[in-house]
């Protein structure tokens, strides 16, 4: 995807503001390209196999068929085999992948770009339907959806009866046994190779094949809502401030004027948090906590270990292809988080460690602070050693 960002690629040729002001968590999109190939530089059919066939874990792979779902024997004799995931697919199953970005570079980058663009944990899923057959039936999910179809076709069935923006602690079977019935699909999307559709999480679908297979994978993001940044904002608050620690009213639980005497006070708790609360600090903290989520990419950097014998004050740096990084107090030092991995260091270091957090690359000699050259070099060593840095390459170099 040369000169695209992973959200632009994904919504091309729809500018991504339009999709951020008319689409994010607000209703169905459907982009028709007619480019078959469009994503077949991240996977094929013919790419399973090397999938299946390995050793995998029940986590990673199983087959479903109408909500029936099949999990893989992966230990002994009895190991299920790639003949056998030919036979369920034969019989209607649909092999399903799971998080198969943390397996397969391709899918991995765009996984870690949408992570990073919208701040929030990604899932992927990759789904295998042979003709006239249906993996699941209808359900919606706590999470939105991006399904690209990689090949083949695919009918979708979307309801628009399921709940707004569920919660992910939201009881799915609660909500069926409240709303029994799903009336008439408000959409039917054939969704041809090429394709995408995006849906906010609370849709109601119910994707199947009909004349022809499919093959489709998907993002699942899990975005951070106000609600998280108002509560983190109570918890640091709380840590500060001892009216917050203490206990409520005796009695309140039982007794209702008790419980009513809770308003004003809570109201002055309340403006409090207003006055006081830092969100920016918290918003550091939620995208630390993203970071920590994120798997790094298997780009190779086994191999540039062992640049750090050559590393010395005029050499230029940068940080790995997806890395950002976030530096936040951490006792008496601080902490860099940055995707997949943390570093600690003395306080002394933090305007370094800021400072190569913002920029795409630099050479040693310009890293301000008070640390010594030796200390400059150390860090750098460090960090390259433990994934964030790398020697930039020469071709980026400015």
């Amino acid at each position: 995807m040369p000169d695209l960002s992973a959200l632009e690629y994904i919504l091309h040729p729809m500018p991504v503001e339009v999709f951020l002001n008319e689409y994010w968590e607000k209703k169905v999109l459907h982009i028709s390209r007619n480019q078959p190939d469009y994503y077949k530089r991240l996977f094929t059919l013919r790419d399973l196999d090397a999938f299946l066939g390995h050793t995998l874990t029940n986590d990673e792979v199983r087959s479903a068929k109408e909500g029936k779902v099949i999990y893989p024997r992966v230990e002994g004799e009895s190991k299920t085999t790639l003949y056998q995931f030919y036979e369920l697919y034969r019989t209607g199953y649909t092999p399903v992948v799971r998080n198969i970005h943390l397996f397969w570079e391709p899918i991995g980058e765009i996984a870690n770009e949408l992570a990073l663009a919208f701040g929030c944990f990604i899932s992927t899923h990759m789904y295998a339907t042979p003709e006239n057959s249906q993996g699941f039936s209808s359900h919606w999910d706590d999470h939105d959806i991006f399904a690209l179809q990689l090949e083949g076709e695919k009918e979708w069935r979307l309801y628009d009866t399921g709940p707004t923006l569920p919660r992910y602690s939201q009881d799915r079977n609660d909500y069926q046994r409240q709303h029994p019935t799903l009336g008439q699909a408000s959409q039917i999307i054939d969704l041809k190779a090429g394709d995408l559709l995006y849906f906010p999480r609370g849709v109601i679908h119910e994707p199947r094949t009909r004349t022809c297979s499919s093959l489709h994978l998907t993002y699942g993001l899990y975005p951070d809502a106000w609600e998280h940044l108002v509560t983190e904002s109570i918890h640091e608050l709380a840590e500060k401030e001892p009216l917050l620690q203490e206990g409520l009213p005796f009695g309140f639980s039982k007794n209702a004027a008790a419980g009513e005497a809770l308003q004003p006070r809570a109201a002055e708790m309340a403006a409090r948090v207003i006055q006081e609360a830092r969100f920016e600090e918290s918003r550091s903290r939620l995208a630390a906590r993203v970071l920590g989520r994120i798997a790094p990419l298997a780009d190779g950097h086994f191999g540039r270990l062992d640049d750090v014998a050559k590393v010395d004050l005029e050499t230029r740096l940068e940080k790995r292809k997806s890395m950002v990084g976030v530096v936040l107090p951490q006792g008496a030092g601080v902490k860099l988080h940055y995707p997949g991995g943390t570093y600690t260091a003395s306080a002394a270091l933090a305007p370094a460690l800021h400072f190569m957090t913002r920029q795409d690359g630099f050479c040693v000699r310009d890293i301000p602070g008070q640390a010594s050259e030796r200390e400059r070099l150390d860090l750098v060593r460090e960090l390259i050693q433990v994934g964030f840095l790398k020697v930039a390459d020469p071709r980026n170099a400015r």
